[in-house]
């Protein structure tokens, strides 16, 4: 059965005035004259909030991003614009950075960074673009650098329930919650006081540092082009799924949400027990991040 979300332009309270009037709203209207003419089609109603519900408490689990230096909300009733994350009992953020460079959040348990998750599962998705994350959820996703936030609302909430099921799937992933949970969470926090307080760093180190990893990740690059005899993407997990499981016929340990072999970091770390190609990918990988680390902070 398909489905159709509605997303209703009245404030709540208009609604209700219209129903205790006994007159019927233009969404109940649009929804009779869709059953009319099929009942294979499945309609969602979601409500904006009004300026005065912008402070009340939101009890059930919500998305939060932030677009364009404005931070919003939506769940499976509403959505809106938000000013404080007091307000939110339980989130799933997309913008995990900005927000705790806004915001003062000290527990995991009620902030879930899905974002830092993607990025455990996928460090090719690079989740601080918004559109990237999009692009996970639905590779055939329509929106592009010109959608609104309107469109960006409308999507979230028609991918709601399936954001919830991958971070459920991912909590049962032992090694990769534990590592959120002990590095990438905590580190949340690290980087936002750095970001605000700045650091000091020596040029001359970090010049040296740089020479010593980009010439370490050529090396190791080289190695698995002479194992492969051909040259891929070491970054993509695409391409890397394609050698370890097709080409050189590697054991499928476990499997992407969407049913693809994975090639996250626990997956590679254990085939590297058995496999030296697998170990040098995941050393270079490492490197990868510690290189793209250390050029950020030489910029």
């Amino acid at each position: 059965m398909k489905k159709i979300l509605i997303v209703e332009g009245n404030l709540r309270e208009e609604n209700q005035s219209f129903s205790e009037a006994g007159i019927q709203t233009h969404t109940e209207s649009l929804k009779d004259s869709l059953a009319y003419f099929t009942d294979k089609l499945e309609t969602h109603v979601v409500n904006p909030s009004s300026d005065e519900n912008i402070d009340k408490n939101i009890d059930v689990l919500s998305i939060v991003f932030n677009f364009e230096n404005k931070n919003y909300f939506v769940n499976n009733d509403e959505f809106g614009e938000f000013e404080s994350l007091l307000n939110f009992n339980n989130i799933i953020s997309l913008s995990s950075q900005k927000l705790f460079n806004e915001f003062q959040i000290e527990k995991s348990d009620k902030f879930i960074a899905y974002d830092c998750m993607l990025f455990l599962l996928d460090p090719s998705i690079r989740p601080d673009n918004l559109l990237n994350i999009v692009k996970y959820l639905d590779p055939q996703s329509e929106l592009n650098k010109k959608s609104t936030v309107d469109e960006y609302i409308k999507f979230f909430q028609s991918k709601f329930s399936s954001v919830n099921k991958s971070i459920k799937e991912f909590e049962l992933e032992t090694t990769l919650h534990q590592l959120y949970k002990d590095v990438d969470f905590p580190m949340l926090k690290i980087l936002s006081e750095m970001e605000k307080e700045g650091i000091t760093v020596s040029k001359e180190k970090m010049k040296k540092l740089s020479k010593s990893l980009s010439t370490k990740l050529t090396n190791l690059q080289n190695k698995c082009y002479s194992i492969t005899e051909k040259e891929f993407n070491l970054n993509s997990p695409k391409q890397l799924s394609e050698i370890f499981f097709n080409e050189l016929k590697y054991p499928v340990l476990k499997k992407t949400p969407k049913g693809a072999p994975s090639t996250d970091a626990s997956v590679l770390e254990e085939l590297a027990k058995n496999y030296d190609f697998t170990w040098t990918i995941f050393l270079h990988l490492k490197s990868q991040r510690n290189h793209n680390f250390n050029h950020l902070l030489r910029s």
